[in-house]
């Protein structure tokens, strides 16, 4: 039986392996089709010519809809152009809250400006980051006190996100023959899964990690019922919190969902051949 791991983090955003490394132990893990979906960007995608796993490029773009933070995950056969211009922006908001937060973090008595980097180097950092430097600086015992004290809302550290909004991402996804896929969310209510669908999300992620089973069996009726693709996989980012390839996505959501990413790229390659043609 194939599976495939479709939610899974490099070096490139927030994870610890770099993608090679990554690609090996999901060969380990007996996996037939790898997604990389880093946060903001696509950087962590590998060079052409891997053929087992079948490596997917994606993404993972936190959104706001009527104020609720919803995280869409984009998936492609190619690298996007509309979609990239959307992470550039992403990116150098995401430099600025880095140094945003360290600042904080000085004013508050836990420096660790001397072990942050500088540049376009900040825009791979997010609060986890902050949280093992804070603990690497003596500021924190762990990475869960960091947190607590001094990274979460409410707290010294704690810079809000900068809100693109979810249409304008779907719309972006689907601008580059992508999938727009909504990652597990507890909680999105029917209403809020009925705006999503009407402005063209194309799945639902059933299977997480803090997915229960009652919670996936919810995600697979709605997928079910709207005629919108499953998906799922291990959110991966580090070994000694997550299992790569647990939960994995079944053999027959897993060749629904290639077959759709499949009929995009078609309809890519078919726009491709009709502007050359106008153009000679």
């Amino acid at each position: 039986m194939l599976r495939g791991d479709l939610h899974t983090h490099t070096l490139a955003s927030d994870g610890t392996f770099a993608t090679p490394a990554l690609c090996q132990l999901a060969r380990q893990q007996g996996l037939a089709v790898l997604a990389i979906t880093d946060h903001d960007t696509v950087a962590g995608w590998p060079a052409a010519g891997a053929t087992w796993p079948q490596v997917v490029g994606g993404v993972q773009i936190t959104t706001s809809c009527e104020g609720q933070a919803i995280d869409l995950l984009g998936y492609y056969r190619q690298l996007p152009q509309i979609t990239n211009l959307l992470l550039v922006d992403l990116q150098a908001a995401r430099r600025k809250r880095v140094a945003q937060m360290v600042l904080q973090l000085q004013a508050a008595g836990a420096d660790i400006s001397h072990l942050v980097p500088s540049g376009d180097a900040l825009a791979e950092l997010g609060r986890p980051h902050l949280a093992q430097l804070l603990v690497r600086a003596g500021h924190a015992v762990s990475v869960l006190d960091a947190f607590d004290r001094l990274l979460d809302k409410g707290r010294p550290g704690f810079v809000p996100r900068a809100e693109i909004q979810t249409r304008d991402v779907i719309e972006a996804m689907h601008a580059d023959h992508g999938l727009a896929v909504l990652a597990f969310t507890p909680g999105v209510s029917e209403e809020l899964l009925s705006q999503l669908v009407e402005w063209g999300v194309d799945g639902l992620e059933a299977y997480h990690p803090k997915a229960t089973p009652a919670e996936s069996l919810v995600q697979l009726d709605r997928a079910d019922r709207l005629k919108l693709l499953i998906t799922g996989g291990s959110d991966f980012h580090r070994p000694e919190a997550a299992q790569l390839g647990v939960p994995a996505l079944p053999e027959q959501p897993l060749l629904v969902f290639l077959a759709a990413l499949e009929r995009r790229q078609m309809v890519a390659n078919g726009e491709t051949r009709r502007r050359r043609k106008r153009t000679q």
